[in-house]
């Protein structure tokens, strides 16, 4: 199948939506790949989303700590003790959020992650990136290792199409600091899109789609809580009137951040 005809079956079926449940096994997949982040409440509120794409599988790995060097070892993967995975073909019902917690794991490479069985193909094949939170030294290292993370993941799956979303506003990490990771990640994923131009001219889509996370929301400053000034908490169990209210306690505040994305990632496969 050719892509563009891939691109058009794939833009209908994401506007097909079903409830939050398994797809189980079936012919398309999405591949979320994320750092911490996706182990708490953002990871949640994507997954559910994505698990509305009728006729795709969820393959979700959070991994605390990760950068994109991490899907790059081979089989010398990194061990992280906050790490969240779901693979709707073989693990049924999405966990509700008191079940969703953090296990010990090692990180894979993605040529391993997006590898599949020769009997169970896939037909379209969507990767989304959350990474940038983590910078394992300066703040340059993310051009290599997005271009190489792009590199990697076409190479291994050649028509897929790429988003990568960069990390959210925080305290800790101040927002010139990740402009300034955003601009080394463009930089790489621009010299990825030239070499994959002349490997695989059929796909027209860039290395990755870049979403820029920190135009949307700002991280909780009124939170009823300690918070660590990069993870997002939590929404508490509030009562009616107390969400009515619009308590600190009880908002969702990954939620315009998830909306940001939700709507670039719709105007953007709108235009393929």
């Amino acid at each position: 199948m050719k892509i563009t005809e891939c691109v058009i079956i794939f833009f209908a079926l994401l506007l097909s939506v079903k409830s939050f449940a398994s797809q189980g096994c079936v012919k398309s997949r999405i591949s979320f790949i994320t750092d911490s982040h996706g182990v708490g409440p953002f990871g949640d509120n994507m997954d559910r989303w994505l698990l509305t794409f009728s006729d795709f599988e969820l393959h979700t790995y959070a991994l605390g700590g990760s950068s994109p060097f991490w899907f790059l070892r081979g089989e010398n993967g990194f061990t992280t003790p906050w790490a969240f995975f779901y693979n709707s073909c073989s693990d049924g019902a999405y966990p509700s959020i008191s079940q969703r917690r953090g296990i010990s794991a090692k990180s894979q490479d993605i040529k391993k992650m997006l590898a599949y069985d020769h009997s169970h193909p896939f037909n379209r094949d969507l990767v989304i990136f959350e990474q940038g939170s983590n910078v394992p030294g300066e703040n340059s290292v993310y051009k290599n290792q997005a271009r190489d993370l792009a590199l990697a993941t076409r190479r291994a799956s050649p028509d897929s199409v790429c988003f990568w979303i960069s990390a959210p506003r925080m305290i800790k990490i101040s927002d010139a600091q990740m402009a300034e990771v955003n601009t080394f990640i463009n930089q790489g994923l621009i010299e990825a899109e030239v070499i994959l131009k002349k490997e695989f001219p059929e796909n027209k889509n860039p290395a990755c789609y870049f979403i820029n996370s920190q135009k949307y929301g700002s991280y909780p400053t009124n939170f009823p809580a300690a918070l660590d000034g990069v993870h997002y908490p939590f929404p508490w169990t509030c009562s009616a009137d107390e969400a009515a209210r619009h308590l600190p306690k009880c908002t969702d505040y990954t939620l315009p951040w998830v909306n940001g994305i939700k709507s670039e990632m719709i105007q953007i496969l709108k235009s393929l």
